[in-house]
């Protein structure tokens, strides 16, 4: 994940804000992920990317919260759209998440979960917007972001965590 790619958010909820005004229309749940706007896998770096320090990883905390406030400031547009910058701040959190020093992931897991609990509490995360194996995945991270570190990051008795272990199997078959 770049800076652009946080640029490019920033950009697609400020266009849909002004082009997309008609606020009477609530826009229906997409029927799968692509819909959805895009995928984790289009959205995460190559391998070859540096891995982000606490700061940097904060940063995509900071740029979705700079969003949030530019849709709040019209209820109708936020009420609107909340569910779309939820699918979209779940990507950018998971592509984040992966690029992140292994240091700091199991506290930037914590925020996540915190962050995505809270706006289920508020009524802002409605699970229909992600497709199954997102929706999943983030109710794993919610209810258990330590388990979820342990199953898919944790380095054990010399064995990379599943993430790890799919990233290397994909590398392989791109070559």
């Amino acid at each position: 994940m770049s800076e652009s790619f946080l640029n490019d958010d920033i950009l697609y909820f400020k266009n849909l804000i002004q082009d997309g005004r008609d606020l009477h229309t609530q826009p229906k749940p997409p029927k799968n992920a692509a819909e959805a706007g895009a995928s984790y896998a289009e959205n995460s770096c190559d391998a070859s990317s540096a891995l982000f320090t606490r700061q940097q990883a904060y940063h995509t905390n900071q740029v979705y919260d700079s969003i949030r406030d530019l849709l709040m400031e019209d209820y109708a547009i936020w009420n609107q759209h909340k569910y779309l910058y939820h699918v979209k701040k779940y990507q950018a959190y998971l592509s984040t998440l992966e690029h992140t020093e292994p240091a700091f992931r199991q506290e930037y897991l914590q925020r996540f979960s915190r962050e995505f609990k809270r706006a289920q509490d508020l009524g802002e995360l409605d699970p229909a917007w992600f497709s199954p194996e997102e929706k999943e995945r983030l109710l794993f991270i919610m209810k258990e972001p330590n388990r979820f570190y342990r199953t898919y990051y944790e380095v054990s008795a010399g064995r990379s965590g599943l993430f790890h272990k799919l990233k290397n199997k994909l590398k392989k078959i791109l070559k």
